[in-house]
C-alpha cells in the first residue's frame, strides 16, 4: 500500500495511474462526505497535538492508539474493529516520526 497517499485535506491518490483511477472512479473514496469527514478526522488529532505538543512521544502513542482495534457494539453485538480513517491517520502520524 506504499503506493497510496493522503493529503491533510482528506484527499487520497496514488502515484499509480490505474491505482489512482480506481481510487476515484470505481472506488469512490474522493467522494465529497469521505474527504470532508477524513479531513475532521485529521484536524481533531492534529489540534490535539497541538495542545499536547508534537513531540515524539506523543505521536508515538497516537500510532498505537491507532494501530489497535477498539470494542464497539453493532446491532446488539460487541465486535473489535479499527477506528474509521485510521489508515489516513496512521499515515499522517507516520510522516511526523
Amino acid at each position: 500500500m506504499s503506493s497510496i497517499q493522503f493529503t491533510s485535506s482528506g484527499l487520497i491518490k496514488s502515484i499509480d495511474s490505474q491505482l489512482d483511477r480506481e481510487i476515484n472512479e470505481n472506488l469512490n473514496l474522493n467522494q465529497y462526505l469521505l474527504r470532508i469527514n477524513r479531513k475532521a478526522t485529521w484536524l481533531g488529532i492534529a489540534n490535539g497535538l497541538k495542545a499536547k505538543g508534537w513531540n515524539i512521544g506523543n505521536i508515538r502513542h497516537l500510532i498505537d492508539v491507532w494501530e489497535s482495534k477498539h470494542k464497539e457494539i453493532v446491532n446488539g453485538h460487541a465486535v473489535f474493529a479499527y477506528k474509521p480513517y485510521c489508515s489516513m491517520v496512521l499515515y499522517m502520524l507516520n510522516k511526523k516520526t
